[in-house]
């Protein structure tokens, strides 16, 4: 069967909307299957297209990983951060690459929700990508960087923190390390209930705000 998601062949689309389409089939890619089995020549055959064609828009291989990652990093913020209904937003994001709009007017116990929520729906894609970028290209490992920065930021405006330090991103940034893999953990283990798991969050994650701002006064 033929992929719903997939443009026919007999369609002629510009060199933007060919560029987009291939970039929302390298998304769902990467949200559907392990980033090892991930390979140009089924995005090619998806997009009904030759490979060489695909590098008509893209220069190269590395060079398509790279703005693939870097749409799923705008995804990801957005998920987190958009006040629409989550699994709709994912699938319209999916659909439309290219927009992002960060929203900081939501508090600190939904924004932690959500990103729970994510985890619970794409961990193994999550935990492949944290691993595909630590040995990646400098361009990926510079966007997820930028990323997790990103989402320090938000995470601290957030809790209503306006001053906002480098010692506080960096905190922040590790706290999201730590957090990452106890949702994992818990995913898997199902050790307290959701609402007690947030309450977790937000306990730790005062603990160690405050001990950031006292070590930057």
């Amino acid at each position: 069967m033929t992929s719903t998601r997939a443009v026919s062949t007999q369609t002629r689309l510009s060199a933007k909307d060919r560029r987009r389409q291939l970039i929302y089939i390298g998304l769902w890619q990467m949200a559907t299957r392990p980033i090892a089995d991930f390979t140009i020549d089924d995005v090619a055959t998806e997009a009904g297209i030759s490979r060489s064609l695909l590098f008509h828009y893209f220069p190269s291989k590395a060079e398509y990983f790279v703005e693939v990652f870097r749409e799923a990093s705008q995804i990801f913020l957005n998920f987190l951060t958009s006040p629409v209904d989550a699994p709709q937003q994912w699938i319209d994001y999916l659909s439309t690459p290219g927009s992002t709009e960060v929203d900081f007017g939501q508090d600190l116990r939904s924004l932690f929700d959500r990103y729970v929520t994510y985890l619970e729906r794409h961990n193994d894609s999550y935990n492949a990508i944290i691993k595909f970028q630590a040995g990646g290209d400098s361009q990926i490992i510079a966007i997820y960087e930028e990323a997790r920065s990103t989402l320090a930021r938000i995470t601290l405006q957030a809790a209503g923190i306006n001053e906002i330090s480098p010692c506080l991103i960096a905190s922040t940034r590790a706290w999201y390390a730590y957090f990452s893999d106890f949702t994992s953990q818990w995913i898997t283990n199902q050790f307290v209930a959701r609402d007690r798991l947030l309450d977790i969050a937000l306990e730790m994650f005062e603990r160690a705000t405050s001990a950031a701002m006292m070590a930057g006064s």
